[in-house]
Parts: C-alpha cells; sequence; structure tokens
C-alpha cells in the first residue's frame, strides 16, 4: 500500500514519528490511537493528573493538551496539503503553548471531551481522501512534506507522547 514513507518525504525531525506508524495506515492508528488514549486517561488517578516526574516536565494533563495543540497544526497542514497548497506554513514553537493552554486548570473530562471531538474532526476530514492525494506535497517549516508523512505524523507523534506517559507517569 502506500504507508511505506520513503524519508525524502518529510523533514529528519519527524522521522521518530513517521517510524512508529511505518507501514500502517495512520487513518486506522488514529483510531487506536484515540482508544489506547482514552483507557489510560480514564485509569489515570487524580493525585497523577498534575503530575511531573522531574523538574520542567509537562503533567499528564499538559501532555493531553500538547498532543491536541499539535494535531490541530499538524491536520491544519495536511488539509492545506490536500487541497493542493504550495504556500509554505510556518512551524511552531511549542513551548508556548503549554501555559498558554492552562491545561491544568481544566477537568480531565473536559480535556478528554476535546481531545474526542478533536479526533473525530480529523478523522472526518480524511475519510474522503483518496490514494493519489496522499502523494501530494506542501510546504512546512521551509520543508517539503507529502500528505501522507503528515498524517503519519500525527499518528506517530501521539504514540510517541504515550509511550512516555506509560513509561513516565504511572
Amino acid at each position: 500500500m502506500i504507508w511505506n514513507i520513503p524519508a525524502s518525504e518529510y523533514h529528519p525531525f519527524y522521522d521518530t514519528y513517521v517510524r512508529h506508524s511505518q507501514g500502517q495506515d495512520p487513518r486506522v492508528m488514529l483510531i487506536a490511537g484515540r482508544d489506547m488514549l482514552m483507557r489510560w486517561y480514564e485509569q489515570l488517578p487524580e493525585d497523577k493528573q498534575e503530575y511531573r516526574y522531574a523538574e520542567g516536565k509537562w503533567t499528564p494533563k499538559e501532555v493531553l493538551g500538547h498532543i491536541m495543540d499539535a494535531e490541530r497544526l499538524f491536520a491544519y497542514r495536511a488539509f492545506r496539503i490536500s487541497r493542493g497548497d504550495k504556500t509554505p506554513m510556518a512551524g511552531f514553537d511549542q513551548d508556548p503553548y503549554i501555559p498558554a493552554g492552562k491545561f491544568n486548570a481544566r477537568s480531565l473530562h473536559s480535556l478528554l471531551e476535546e481531545y474526542q471531538d478533536l479526533r473525530r474532526c480529523t478523522l472526518s476530514m480524511i475519510a474522503p481522501w483518496e490514494d493519489e492525494q496522499y502523494l501530494l506535497v506542501g510546504n512546512a517549516n521551509l520543508v517539503d512534506i507529502s500528505l501522507r508523512a503528515q498524517v503519519a505524523v500525527i499518528a506517530g507523534h501521539e504514540r510517541h507522547h504515550f509511550h512516555i506517559l506509560q513509561e513516565r507517569y504511572l
């Protein structure tokens, strides 16, 4: 199928994320990822929701907020690429997003509802795309990226952070 993505279709920075989904259909991974993340957060004790495993590290609520922020940005890029938009898209600095998002001030329930809504929107957006569309190329962070690589980044980024949550928070 089309999911063996060559490194020439994305910037090396995204290699970790693309490797998490290499050879797998990221559309399927987005559904599985949602289910895994929901189960993990639903089992998270209340006293661990704002736990930091080290100074300056994000809390589980902030990690969820970061996953959502990144998905919005990556999905926006994918949307533009899917429409044939060749206009270069700027990068983003994730660090100011966390304090601005005020994720720890919100209930975990409200964050999970937003997460599910966001994932529904992402899945709805990519559902009608056909295989040949995934070969379209756009430009983000001054580097060309294919649509299939951009969608793989969404799925792989979530998987990357899910592994960190499993290893360092419980």
